[in-house]
């Protein structure tokens, strides 16, 4: 693993470190919140309009879209499993 820069303040991050020590920036690895939620609403939207198209009942209307939804979620952590962010956290003091 090499050295990282923050994309915040610019502090070089050693290999292995979690938070950076200038200004506490968290990182994460994997996909994010907004990769998770549009594959999810792509995969749930194909799924319940794969049930309309097929003139199928309400109720595997719904069962379609979450089956959608699991799958793009699915899809989205495989194809960014290794994606590296990094996220400051606003802190408000006493």
């Amino acid at each position: 693993m090499q050295q990282e820069q923050c994309p915040f303040c610019k502090t070089i991050i050693p290999p292995g470190a979690t938070v950076c020590s200038g200004c506490q920036a968290e990182r994460h690895v994997g996909p994010g919140e907004d990769d998770l939620k549009m594959f999810g609403m792509v995969g749930g939207g194909a799924g319940g309009a794969l049930a309309w198209a097929l003139s199928f009942g309400l109720i595997y209307g719904v069962v379609a879209l979450a089956i959608g939804a699991g799958i793009g979620g699915i899809i989205c952590s495989s194809v960014n499993g290794e994606k590296v962010t990094w996220k400051r956290m606003q802190r408000t003091s006493n």
